[in-house]
């Protein structure tokens, strides 16, 4: 809580108090008068020292805060765009291009052939998938 509130509370819990309870008077009559005058001028004093206190514990904590910086207002960064690629002339133009097929390169194990021979094993290259003929575009500008 801050200061403020906790001497506000107190402030109206002593109000609140006072008005509750009942009042006794001691003393003469014609004495009763002066005292009221003096609590009232007590009171006054008191509320008058206690907001000199208070404005000054203030004034510290703010002559405190002086030498820092505060925080600047957020203000939502420009957008930019970026202008627009010049708009280009010309026309697409389809290729056929041959693309070579790609081997696997594969252990071959040692085997008997068809004159009954022995045929150490060794690495073959299989094909593993075959070549094909394949479009492109080209995009051809016109000057």
């Amino acid at each position: 809580m801050k200061k403020t509130h906790v001497f506000a509370i107190f402030i109206i819990t002593a109000l609140s108090i006072s008005l509750i309870v009942p009042s006794a008077w001691a003393g003469s009559r014609h004495r009763r008068h002066r005292d009221m005058i003096r609590g009232a001028a007590i009171g006054i004093g008191a509320f008058m020292i206690g907001q000199a206190i208070h404005d000054r514990s203030h004034r510290d904590r703010s002559h405190r805060d002086r030498g820092r910086r505060r925080p600047a207002a957020y203000c939502p960064p420009v957008r930019q765009y970026a202008p627009s690629p010049p708009r280009q002339i010309g026309h697409w133009e389809t290729h056929r291009v041959w693309v070579p097929p790609t081997y696997q390169r594969v252990w071959n194990p040692g085997h008997y052939n068809q004159r009954n021979c022995w045929v150490p094993g060794s690495w073959i290259q299989v094909v593993d998938q075959p070549g094909y003929w394949d479009e492109q575009q080209e995009w051809v500008a016109v000057r």
